[in-house]
C-alpha cells in the first residue's frame, strides 16, 4: 500500500497562502481560512481513498508565540475525516530545511527504512484533487516506479516513488522535469496523472475559481470548504484583480 505524505505549511495568519497574499488585495485572515479550507478538502479526499496517510508538519520553531502547528493540522482533520479513519493517520514533524529535502527524507525512510511499498509527497493546495486522481496515481505506482502529477509552470503537486532517487533540491526548478530526469538516470520507470492546479499565484487562483464556478453552475462536485469560504467571505476576481469583502 502507498502512503502519501501531505507536507504541510503553518496554518497560521500571515504565514499561510503567503505568496497568494503578498500578490493580490487578500488579507491575512483570508489567507489562513484558504488554506485551512484547503487543507480539509484535501484531508477528506485522501480519508476517502484506500492509502495510508501521513501528515508532515511542521515545527513551531520560528512562528508566532502560541502557534502550535501539530495540533492545528490536528484539529482540521478531526473535522474532515472519521474517528476511525483519523485513528490510522500518522502525524510526523518535517526534517529538511526546504521542501526537497521535507519531501526526500520522508519518502525515503518509509521506503528504505520502513519497507513501504511506496511512498508520495503531496502538496495540500490542491483545490480540485478527486479520489479518483490519488486513486489514479497510487494504482500506477505499482506498474512504474515513479508517478508524478503536473501543474503549471513546471511544477508537480504529487509525486510518488516505489524507489526512491537524489532528492537534493529536486523540487526547486521545475521538479516535473528535476524528477523525470533523475529518475530515468537511476534507471526507473515513469509515468504522470492528469495536470492538476496548485494554489499558489493570482493567476492559479483565478483558473481556480472559474472553474469551481463553472463546477457549481453545471450541479457538478466542488470542494466544499474551499468554495464555502469563497463565498462567506465574498472572494472575488475583478478586473483581475484578486479580493475579498473585507478589501473591496
Amino acid at each position: 500500500m502507498t502512503t502519501v505524505v501531505l507536507v504541510a505549511d503553518p496554518p497560521v495568519e500571515g504565514i499561510a497562502c503567503q505568496r497568494l497574499l503578498e500578490e493580490t488585495e487578500l488579507t491575512p485572515a483570508d489567507g489562513l481560512e484558504l488554506y485551512r479550507a484547503l487543507l480539509g478538502d484535501t484531508m477528506e479526499t485522501l480519508a476517502r481513498s484506500t492509502i495510508d496517510i501521513l501528515v508532515n508538519y511542521p515545527t513551531a520553531e520560528g512562528l508566532p508565540a502560541g502557534a502550535d502547528p501539530e495540533a492545528d493540522l490536528r484539529e482540521i482533520a478531526a473535522e474532515a475525516m472519521s474517528a476511525d479513519r483519523l485513528a490510522d493517520v500518522r502525524f510526523e514533524p518535517q526534517v529538511g530545511s526546504n521542501f526537497s529535502a521535507i519531501a526526500g527524507n520522508a519518502i525515503t525512510h518509509l521506503v528504505r527504512d520502513e519497507g513501504r511499498q511506496s511512498a508520495a509527497a503531496l502538496r495540500p493546495c490542491v483545490p480540485r484533487l478527486a479520489r479518483s486522481v490519488v486513486d489514479e496515481a497510487t494504482l500506477n505506482l505499482r506498474r512504474d516506479d515513479v508517478i508524478l502529477g503536473p501543474a503549471a509552470r513546471g511544477d508537480v503537486y504529487f509525486a510518488g516513488f516505489a524507489e526512491p532517487i537524489d532528492f537534493e533540491d529536486a523540487f526547486e526548478t521545475r521538479p516535473i522535469e528535476e524528477l523525470t530526469r533523475r529518475a530515468t538516470e537511476a534507471d526507473l520507470d515513469v509515468g504522470f496523472v492528469q495536470q492538476r492546479t496548485v494554489l499558489d499565484s493570482p493567476a492559479d487562483f483565478r483558473t481556480v475559481r472559474s472553474r469551481i464556478e463553472a463546477d457549481h453552475l453545471a450541479g457538478k462536485p466542488v470542494p466544499e470548504r474551499f468554495w464555502n469560504v469563497i463565498q462567506e467571505r465574498g472572494i472575488e476576481v475583478e478586473d483581475g484583480v484578486v479580493q475579498s469583502a473585507e478589501t473591496a
